[in-house]
């Protein structure tokens, strides 16, 4: 309604006047009283519109150009929505296997087998923890290729930290997750006695965006399948991958 009132208001305002001089001109042509008096009225009318049209407000409180405003925002693409606003995602992430410790892998000094996994991953953010940190959870579906071809099964928390002070650059995000995990069977690289389907689970992730695109983010992560130094199984792995996160 509001660009339909600031149109017509436009058109009114640049029609109406020279409207209104045709009229008169040939009401000044004509002899006839009776058209004069007719052309006299059509004058008075248009007149009277162009006043009504121009002066009268739509609304009292908000003006044309602020309705227009409200209309762009309105109208404004998802990707200009604030990283808060985007509460789900969906991260798809990849890498080779290491049954080194996860000092080594961190370290750089993890030597890697001939395996991979890929990713799936659900999240949704359920708690904002002050300016700085976010509350999630996550679920993932996990599939192994390579030496081992087992299914896994991953159900964590997870705790981000969103404010870097190059954020208006680099959105940037780093995470850690806490959880179980499920191997639909012993996996090859873990089997020795004493290895279990369950175990615990660490995450470790930090993600890239760019700021007006806060929805994409490149994701690095550390996929950590962990016995809790023995407590829960001997066997352990850990994965260095990348991949991609969508926000929604």
């Amino acid at each position: 309604m509001s660009l339909l009132y600031c149109g017509i208001n436009r058109s009114l305002r640049a029609v109406l006047p020279h409207l209104a001089a045709f009229v008169q001109v040939l009401a000044m042509r004509r002899q006839s009283g009776r058209f004069c008096a007719a052309a006299r009225e059509a004058t008075a009318t248009f007149a009277c519109l162009s006043i009504v049209f121009v002066c009268a407000p739509f609304d009292s409180q908000v003006s044309a150009e602020s309705w227009l405003e409200e209309s762009r925002r309105a109208e404004a693409p998802d990707s200009e929505k604030k990283p808060d606003d985007l509460k789900w995602a969906v991260t798809l992430y990849g890498g080779p296997i290491t049954t080194d410790s996860l000092r080594d892998t961190l370290s750089v000094q993890a030597s890697y087998a001939d395996s991979y996994v890929g990713v799936a991953a659900l999240s949704w953010q359920f708690y904002r923890l002050g300016d700085h940190i976010r509350l999630e959870v996550e679920g993932q579906v996990a599939k192994h290729f390579g030496e081992q071809d087992n299914w896994e099964l991953n159900a964590l928390a997870v705790a981000r930290w969103v404010t870097f002070p190059w954020n208006a650059y680099v959105a940037t995000t780093l995470a850690a997750g806490e959880g179980i995990s499920y191997a639909t069977e012993i996996p090859k690289l873990e089997a020795e006695p004493g290895a279990s389907q369950w175990l615990n689970y660490l995450l470790f992730e930090v993600t890239f965006a760019l700021p007006t695109h806060p929805e994409w983010a490149l994701v690095g992560r550390l996929h950590h399948r962990s016995g809790f130094w023995g407590a829960l199984a001997p066997n352990s792995s850990n994965v260095v991958a990348v991949g991609v996160k969508y926000r929604f």
